[in-house]
Order: C-alpha cells, then sequence, then structure tokens
C-alpha cells in the first residue's frame, strides 16, 4: 500500500493510502485540548462563538485549543482559558483523552479548571469572535443534550458523560475527584 501526503496546512493534513484496488483518504488534525472550568459544583463556563466560516454561524462550545509546541497540556488548556474566558485556573487536571481514528484522526485532551481567577490574554482569533461566556449549570447543559439540541461528536459525549458522572455521583466537583 502506498501512501501519500496530498495536503498540509497549519492545523490539517490529507493523506491519500492506494492499496492497488482502491484510494482511501484520511485527515490528520493537530491535537488540541479542551478546558471545562467549573465555577462552582455545578456550573461550567461554555463559550458562545462566532464562526462566519461554519454553518451556523455561532456555536456553543468549551474553551478549546490547537496544542503549541513547547507547553504542556496544562500550560495550554491555561493559555486558551485567558484568551477565550479571561479565567486563569488555580487548578488544572486531565480528565480524558478522546481519540478519534480512521478517516478523521485527531487526539483532544480534555481538562477540568477549577479555582478561576480574572487574567485575560489578547485572543489571537480576534477578540470578536467570542460573543459571550456563558456560566451554565450542568442540569441545563445535560437538557441540552438529551434533547439533541447541543453539538455532536466527540465533545458532546464527553459533556454527556462529565454530566451524567455529576449526577449519578461518580464525579464530584467540590473534591475535584
Amino acid at each position: 500500500m502506498t501512501k501519500k501526503q496530498v495536503y498540509k496546512g497549519a492545523y490539517i493534513q490529507v493523506f491519500e493510502e492506494d492499496d492497488g484496488t482502491e484510494v482511501y483518504e484520511s485527515a490528520v488534525f493537530r491535537n488540541c485540548v479542551s478546558v471545562i472550568p467549573f465555577t462552582s459544583a455545578d456550573e461550567i463556563l461554555m463559550i458562545r462563538e462566532f464562526r462566519p466560516h461554519e454553518n451556523p454561524s455561532v456555536r456553543l462550545k468549551l474553551v478549546t485549543g490547537f496544542l503549541e509546541e513547547g507547553l504542556s497540556v496544562e500550560e495550554n488548556a491555561n493559555k486558551e482559558l485567558q484568551e477565550e474566558a479571561g479565567k486563569k485556573a488555580g487548578r488544572l487536571v486531565p480528565w480524558l483523552v478522546g481519540r478519534q481514528t480512521g478517516a478523521i484522526n485527531q487526539t483532544n485532551t480534555f481538562v477540568l479548571a477549577f479555582d478561576l481567577a480574572d487574567s485575560k490574554l489578547p485572543n489571537p482569533d480576534g477578540e470578536e469572535n467570542v460573543l459571550e461566556v456563558i456560566p451554565m449549570k450542568v442540569d441545563h447543559l445535560y437538557g441540552m443534550l438529551s434533547a439533541g439540541t447541543f453539538m455532536v461528536g466527540p465533545t458532546a459525549y464527553v459533556l454527556l458523560k462529565l454530566c451524567l458522572d455529576i449526577r449519578e455521583s461518580r464525579f464530584d466537583p467540590i473534591k475535584k475527584t
């Protein structure tokens, strides 16, 4: 089987693999970090973001960013938190690693953030892209996920798992365990 790179961008690489009868395509995305910032045991911060190139152009999301070389996952998490939400965490706990493999390939490390303090860094994507930082009750988020009114994909799964773990007492944000 021969494999060749057909595209290399700043965030995505596309490959073709030819086994002699079929050509398979795959995309490899830069690894990223998603931050779940807790303001209390039953509330996290979400970002309402403007994405002009997407449909719909406004989405609700976690604080998220691509990993930068030379920074640890925790350093990346705090940097993204400061850029998007204007907060810095006193404590960061890597919680779950999501790996998607196959035609789409990416690793996303989900980090829990506690003991938040105001600390703003400039957002390299533009300050106008973050429309709002929304404190959201876990029960409300669970309702959105259950009703299908929240985005689909790996992040929705992770948030649903978090909501269920809190609701079923498998995770206690107060104890941070």
